[in-house]
């Protein structure tokens, strides 16, 4: 992986890169998962768990159960199975804001979590940083928008349209014509395309996270931009990733471009994850990224280090932040202050 291979990372500072089954499952995980894999046709990835997992998982199902029963007991209806992310509501299209869940808190989510399904989907990557195959339409459109080898690119879906929409009128007012939306939905991308901004279709690759423990659209949206980022440095592209509320209002471009040439990535600062802060003094925040493409394929290789390591890190059924989690503590263990 890139951790064994030597890379300098901006922090805004600089950071020189050195480089059987367990317990038996409970009668209702088993009742619950065999009813999800029926619905979804995904395999069971809980062989090899240990005593302490399935004590875990078990432990989340009882609560589940309860939870259930507390609902029905209230007269309440059953929450749905999985989370949802739609572009039609009724008999409309759905308007800016509508077409995800609503309801999620803290500690509450509007659909059934099912901690035993969640867990045994798959903690690998559904693709890699392929710029030949799997971003090849996403690398035609960089070569024709590129800016002296740069794009700037954002993520959205039909939801935040609008979103979208005030990012890259804000990238064009400064002059960035190479801005790109990457597209995580067909209808999303058809809009754009109206408008003739640049976009990429990657739904196709956003729902091949639904084999994953990703089950929120949001979660498998914040990895699956940096695989294209990443894909896009691998074939030769510097790239300025950044979230659609990460809207340019003044020149960034020449203060990024300016770093020491041996800085390969550049993060802005964060507070957590607090074991990444305890390791090397701040975390990083995975909605603004500036790649550099003169060492592209050990920077992909180090993309999809981290999403590895967000995967396997992944445990918190409220926690959308998985590509932050996989930065900070990929870049916090393999760096010397």
């Amino acid at each position: 992986g890139a951790r064994n291979r030597p890379m300098v990372v901006g922090l805004l500072m600089l950071l020189q890169m050195i480089a059987g089954r367990g317990h038996r499952r409970s009668q209702e995980a088993q009742r619950d998962h065999v009813r999800l894999a029926e619905v979804s046709g995904e395999l069971d990835g809980s062989t090899g768990w240990s005593k302490r997992k399935w004590d875990e998982v078990n432990a989340a199902t009882a609560a589940e159960a309860h939870a259930r029963q507390a609902r029905i007991n209230r007269g309440l209806p059953p929450l749905p199975l999985f989370p949802t992310h739609t572009t039609k509501c009724g008999d409309h299209r759905c308007r800016p804001g509508e077409g995800n869940m609503k309801g999620y808190k803290m500690w509450f989510q509007p659909y059934e979590h099912r901690e035993y399904y969640v867990q045994s989907r798959s903690r690998r990557s559904p693709h890699a940083t392929d710029a030949a195959t799997t971003y090849a339409g996403l690398v035609a459109v960089a070569k024709r928008v590129s800016i002296n080898g740069l794009v700037l690119l954002s993520a959205a879906d039909f939801d935040y349209r609008l979103l979208i929409l005030n990012w890259i009128m804000h990238a064009h007012a400064l002059g960035h014509s190479n801005a790109v939306v990457l597209a995580m939905d067909a209808e999303l991308a058809a809009e754009m395309q109206a408008r003739r901004i640049p976009v990429f279709d990657d739904s196709a690759n956003r729902d091949a996270w639904n084999a994953t423990c990703l089950q929120r659209h949001i979660q498998a949206v914040r990895m699956e931009r940096h695989l294209a980022a990443g894909a896009l440095v691998s074939a030769g592209y510097d790239v300025l990733l950044a979230d659609a509320t990460a809207v340019l209002v003044k020149p960034v471009l020449p203060f990024l471009r300016s770093q020491p040439g041996n800085i390969d990535l550049f993060f802005q600062r964060d507070d957590w994850p607090i074991d990444a802060v305890r390791r090397m003094g701040c975390a990083v925040n995975a909605g603004f990224v500036y790649m550099r493409a003169a060492r592209g394929e050990q920077v992909a290789a180090l993309v999809r280090d981290m999403v590895s390591r967000g995967l396997i890190e992944f445990y918190l059924r409220w926690n959308n932040i998985v590509d932050q989690y996989g930065w900070a503590l990929t870049l916090s263990q393999s760096a010397r202050l």
